[in-house]
């Protein structure tokens, strides 16, 4: 069983959003690709030593608390039956397929879109989480199975590239 570490930022948000069964969270992170425990501790502490001097107000909390309570209803997709639909998508371009494939990585978007807010205080944490979205989209479109990339490695860099490109870039330019 993978076991949180209280200090770092991941459990703390978790803790903040009253997630229960914390070690629940980072097995299913685990499970889900090729992270372990460290893995994912690193992925979500990469480059950056987030801050926690901002709280989130009560109405966002609540607002993050109801967006995380719908995502973790949705049932996540084995590595497997993900490469199989990512696979047909790519030759049907299926909406439904698309939509399917997007939910079942809801929950991962939206731990890394936690993540970034936690280091930029200065934004609204539900701009951050539709940004982090539209990487997702935009991972699923351009994906192509033929390369041998790990699917997450598509979600890691879209989403990272769509927070830069929409917050980095518009503060520094």
């Amino acid at each position: 069983m993978i076991e949180f570490d209280e200090f770092d930022s991941l459990g703390k948000f978790l803790t903040k959003l009253k997630v229960e069964n914390l070690t629940e969270e980072y097995e299913s992170l685990a499970k889900e690709g090729r992270y372990t425990r460290d893995d994912v501790i690193r992925y979500y502490k990469e480059d950056l030593e987030p801050s926690l001097t901002k709280e989130l107000d009560e109405k966002e909390l609540e607002e993050v608390v109801d967006y995380y309570n719908d995502i973790k209803k949705i049932k996540s997709l084995s590595i497997k039956d993900l490469n199989s639909k990512l696979n047909l998508y790519a030759e049907t371009r299926s909406d439904e397929l698309k939509t399917e494939i997007i939910n079942s990585k809801l929950k991962d978007i939206f731990h890394m879109a936690l993540n970034y807010f936690s280091s930029h205080k200065d934004l609204n944490i539900q701009d951050v989480v539709q940004t982090a979205n539209l990487g997702l989209f935009e991972a699923v479109e351009k994906y192509d199975a033929k390369a041998k990339l790990d699917f997450n490695d598509y979600i890691i860099y879209y989403v990272r590239k769509n927070l830069k490109k929409e917050f980095e870039e518009k503060n520094n330019g």
